[in-house]
């Protein structure tokens, strides 16, 4: 059965913060908008509940650990001690992580003390710390953001539901079990910078180092942090200085755990029976500098240019491998593979990025061939080039030079982007493209502004380019359902997907480079119905 045409969403991914699925859209001619921007009016709560959010991965495929199931153990009984209502979760996978997030931050109010307990591997890329799912494939560092709950966006998300008190834990930093696949030596997590106001970070060693995953039933960090949860009266800093003293004098100075950010007032965990002060007095540090690593980098930098010299030469014959598949579907398959292959970045050349570009394009050109790859049916595609060759002519004809408006269009779904004269012609697009045959809505993001630069476009282009060439490479997942459009670094994606997919396509192009902002126009289908739609294709493609 053919599936039934469907709401389109429209959603606004700002401040680089996960989003929560909208709300169902309202009927109309205009497009039926669901806006990811809720206000919120509701008083404070008179007593601030208190929330937790634990989580202990142990089992990797890659580097398995023995202890921060344990942990996450260990750290519930003593908040749930504490009159914490604690979520814990084991060994989170993939497929889990923003549905874990959400379903926290939905029992989160303005004015709640917030814990988040983190026991695993901790990552960095380019300076953003991420915590792998337990079937994290990770080769590279760009299969990083897609296999990890990111920091920062947690962060973000607890700022925006107003959480009172924001703590965050992380005995993240043992051994990178993915380190050789990486092109930086980095180690452990990185500072935070500028955390959210309200919000205390304390990590079990200090940035860039390794923490222990302890010959015990639980981490080093871990264990001294239980011991000081529930001392009565005692400030959450001076605790934080306890464990520190004691998990740095444990370790005869090899782990010293880190703080960041600050909280407004005071906060106890145990706000009951007598003030306890902290004496601890602890042995200096050996001191002195440790320049081993900078020598071994000094005598294997030559190495490294020559492994990648090496490198660039396989993707340059590969290129021209590529190249040899005349058969469409073959074809395709060669570039996409092509791309996951070569998906890191030399540092030592801009070669790769020209290859890779060049890849996307043949890909691209490849995929345009058939009409039915992107899920829309044989008379969606004909119906949109007309509408989008429509529209443009009417609004050419009636600004001229005034306006400059892209219009792109999918599943007689319209999207206006640009810039415009003056607010009251801006007004009238919407109209302009909602009376034109087949138009079922219309978002208009025209921008009262000057006519962009030519160099901007181009920015906005290469832009384009590498969402689609990251949207290509990444395993498991349909590119070819996804339309990507750019406007003065603000990234538009449009498609006919799942929210799984929705939400990989998101956080690709949010973290690519030169993206500021990224806004979702999707039809949302079930995975049933996108199988209906591949064997519908199918059948279309044979002829009758």
């Amino acid at each position: 059965m053919r599936p039934q045409p469907h709401d389109v969403h429209y959603e606004r991914i700002m401040n680089h913060a996960h989003h929560t699925p909208p709300r169902p859209p309202a009927q109309g001619i205009l497009l039926r908008l669901t806006l990811a921007c809720v206000i919120a009016l509701a008083a404070l709560p008179a007593t601030a509940a208190r929330l937790a959010l634990v989580i202990g991965n142990a089992a990797y495929a890659d580097g398995p650990l023995k202890n921060p199931v344990n942990d996450a153990r260990l750290v519930e009984r003593k908040l749930a001690a504490l009159d914490f209502q604690v979520s814990r979760v084991e060994n989170l996978q993939r497929a889990a992580i923003w549905r874990t997030v959400n379903g926290f931050i939905a029992t989160v109010r303005p004015g709640d003390e917030v814990v988040v307990f983190y026991a695993g591997h901790g990552v960095q890329v380019a300076g953003v710390n991420y915590l792998p799912a337990v079937d994290a494939d990770i080769r590279s560092e760009e299969d990083v953001p897609l296999n990890s709950l990111n920091l920062n966006t947690l962060l973000d998300r607890l700022d925006e539901a107003k959480a009172g008190i924001k703590l965050v834990f992380l005995d993240a930093c043992r051994n990178n079990p993915y380190a050789r696949s990486f092109r930086s030596g980095t180690r452990g997590l990185a500072r935070m910078g500028a955390a959210p106001s309200g919000t205390l970070l304390h990590f079990a060693t200090r940035p860039g180092s390794v923490a222990a995953d302890g010959d015990g039933t639980n981490g080093l960090y871990t264990q001294e942090l239980a011991r000081q949860l529930d001392a009565p009266r005692l400030p959450v800093e001076q605790m934080l200085k306890r464990v520190a003293a004691a998990v740095e004098n444990a370790s005869k100075g090899q782990q010293e755990p880190w703080a960041e950010g600050s909280i407004k007032g005071d906060f106890y965990f145990n706000p009951e029976g007598d003030l306890q002060l902290a004496n601890v007095e602890v042995e200096p540090s050996s001191g002195g500098v440790d320049f081993g690593d900078l020598e071994r980098a000094r005598r294997e930098r030559e190495s490294v240019r020559t492994s990648w010299t090496a490198w660039q030469s396989r993707m340059a014959a590969d290129f021209e491998k590529a190249m040899d598949y005349g058969d469409a579907k073959l074809s395709a398959t060669a570039w996409q593979r092509f791309l996951e292959a070569y998906g890191e970045d030399n540092p030592f050349s801009t070669e790769d990025e020209r290859l890779r570009v060049e890849a996307r394009a043949r890909l691209t050109q490849v995929q345009s061939a058939s009409p039915q790859t992107d899920r829309r049916t044989i008379g969606a595609h004909v119906d949109d080039k007309g509408i989008e060759w429509r529209v443009a002519s009417i609004i050419k004809e009636r600004f001229g030079d005034r306006a400059h408006v892209n219009v792109p269009s999918f599943n007689r779904n319209v999207l206006l982007t640009g810039e415009i004269h003056d607010e009251s012609a801006r007004s009238s697009l919407a109209s302009i493209a909602a009376n034109v045959l087949s138009v079922r809505g219309v978002a208009n993001e025209v921008e009262v502004a000057g006519i962009s630069t030519s160099s901007s476009r181009d920015n906005d282009a290469l832009l384009v380019s590498r969402i689609e060439t990251r949207l290509a490479a990444a395993r498991d997942f349909d590119a070819r359902a996804f339309k990507v459009v750019a406007e003065a670094g603000i990234v538009f994606l449009m498609g006919l997907v799942t929210r799984d997919e929705a939400d990989i396509a998101t956080e690709i192009a949010r973290t690519t480079a030169g993206a500021r902002k990224v806004v979702r126009v999707f039809e949302y289908v079930t995975a049933d119905e996108v199988q209906s739609l591949r064997l519908q294709a199918a059948r279309n493609s044979r002829g009758p």
